[in-house]
């Protein structure tokens, strides 16, 4: 992706969550404290099917301070596939 000019985690023309395999504990913690305490993890499909009911509620087409917009997002998409 970054050499098609797609950052990666934040910014403008970015792909936020995406990183590359240099940094791989990239913000990792633990999450003992949070399953000692009763914590649950979410099922990691309902995860993804919360997010993006969210993104298609919220408008795929909507402006973004950060990432690619819909067009890039395409024509990316296009360039890959």
């Amino acid at each position: 992706m970054r050499e098609r000019g797609v950052d990666y985690w934040s910014g403008p023309r970015s792909l936020p969550l995406s990183l590359p395999d240099e940094v791989p504990g990239f913000a990792r913690r633990s999450d003992a404290r949070y399953r000692a305490e009763g914590g649950q993890l979410a099922p990691l499909v309902a995860t993804i099917e919360r997010v993006l009911s969210d993104e298609r509620a919220r408008g795929l087409e909507r402006a973004r301070a950060e990432g690619l917009s819909r067009a890039d997002e395409l024509a990316l998409i296009a360039e890959v596939a």
